[in-house]
């Protein structure tokens, strides 16, 4: 049980950290097989709870084009969002409209879905050919397409500028500069980096971008045929060395293993800790809860400048029923959404860009310290979304928990992640 209860607070850091400060209420489903009234179909939309506004402005947008359509929502708790969605599908009654994770990584991934025959092929869509490179492989299931990709999540090192300028320090490039940066700020009796440790993997996946991704973009497709092994990779052993370099130069606060997501947020919004690695959608729950103080953010460093790149996360996204009665006007939805100006009704309310804008190297404006290394394209897909589950995941957030506390080693943590992999094939 607890690996689950890890894997889903991992699975609310990707998707939403704002929900770390504010609870939405679920919405009432309404007729659970949809139904045609008065010449108005209607279809059943299920997304994540703390969802309700942004959701319901592009629902009331989408019904004024389509006034023959009624979209109605329901918002279910991440905690058990994924068993909830699964069980609907088992019953033949899942909506019309899922939203999701992409990839199989999560509880809540709609390749999951996809792989047990529920969701429709959404190549002949108008925007299947638009799909960023970077997402392509965590929404395809081989030739076919199963997902639209709804905003991008930059992740970096989301920053107290006030402790920042407190402390006189400048932007660290290089990982040496980190460390140099953990050692000012210890000094002064606060952490430079605010990790989460109950669940180190949004962290830990997100640093091998800088020694993984970088050089071997494809490298979880390379796992899965058995060419290269995380034992064996001379990439992920200086992702994890690194990770416990950070650890044992004081870069975490005390009794880091033991901190949670709200925890750690919170340390990085009143001053008790310089940055927190996150998605960039947490920029508007700390903005919300906390309106005095301002953030920054910038790429977390790898060795070199050139070795630093951006992970890319496209952890919220939607699929469609397969045996859905209202097949035609659920893609209608589908195709208003993949719009630039209907999307941005959901990327904005979070803080981050529409897929259009960040083709087209525009980022929303608490982003904009990760802006140059986003037009160089330095940036990888965020690893973990091509995990084959999420007791990868999970196993990732163990092991990396044990390097923490001193009781597992980089070794060690490389074979159990291994072990997980293989069982997940």
């Amino acid at each position: 049980m607890r690996g689950t209860r890890t894997r889903r607070l991992a699975i609310a850091t990707l998707t939403v950290v704002a929900s770390a400060f504010a609870l939405a209420a679920c919405g009432d489903s309404g007729d659970d097989n949809g139904g045609t009234s008065g010449g108005q179909q209607k279809i059943r939309l299920t997304w994540q709870a703390g969802y309700d506004k942004p959701v319901g402005a592009l629902i009331k947008a989408f019904e004024a084009k389509n006034p023959n359509i009624k979209v109605e929502a329901n918002f279910l708790p991440i905690d058990s969002y994924g068993q909830v969605v699964t069980t609907q599908f088992q019953a033949g009654n899942g909506p019309d409209v899922v939203w999701g994770s992409p990839g199989r990584g999560n509880t809540n991934a709609l390749g999951l879905l996809f792989n047990r025959g529920w969701l429709a092929p959404l190549n002949d869509l108008s925007f299947a050919k638009s799909i960023p490179e970077e997402a392509s492989a965590i929404v395809h299931s081989g030739p076919t397409l199963y997902a639209l990709p709804v905003a991008v999540f930059p992740i970096g090192a989301l920053y107290n500028e006030k402790v920042y300028d407190e402390a006189k320090l400048t932007t660290p490039t290089t990982f040496d500069q980190i460390l140099q940066v953990c050692k000012t700020l210890k000094d002064k009796g606060k952490s430079a980096i605010g990790i989460p440790g109950q669940v180190p993997a949004l962290f830990v996946v997100g640093m091998a971008s800088n020694y993984v991704y970088n050089k071997i973009p494809d490298w979880n497709e390379q796992r899965d045929t058995g060419k290269v092994k995380f034992a064996t990779s001379p990439e992920w052993k200086e992702t994890l060395n690194a990770f416990k370099t950070l650890n044992d130069g004081g870069c975490f606060p005390k009794g880091a293993a033991a901190i949670n997501i709200p925890q750690a947020i919170g340390r990085l919004a009143n001053g008790g800790s310089l940055m927190s690695i996150v998605p960039g959608d947490a920029s508007a729950g700390i903005s919300a809860a906390n309106p005095k103080t301002k953030l920054g953010i910038f790429p977390f460093p790898g060795p070199t400048a050139d070795a630093t790149h951006v992970p890319i996360s496209y952890g919220q996204a939607l699929g469609l029923n397969k045996s859905s009665k209202h097949l035609d006007a659920a893609k209608k939805f589908l195709e208003f959404v993949a719009q630039p100006e209907p999307s941005k009704l959901v990327a904005h309310a979070m803080g981050v860009p529409t897929i259009d804008e960040f083709k087209q190297g525009q980022l929303t404006p608490v982003l904009a310290g990760l802006q140059d290394t986003v037009k160089a394209k330095q940036t990888t897909a965020y690893g973990a979304l091509g995990f084959p589950s999420g007791d990868v995941y999970d196993t990732v957030n163990k092991a990396t928990q044990g390097i923490l506390s001193g009781q597992v080693s980089v070794d060690e943590a490389l074979k159990m992640i291994d072990t997980a992999w293989d069982s997940a094939k």
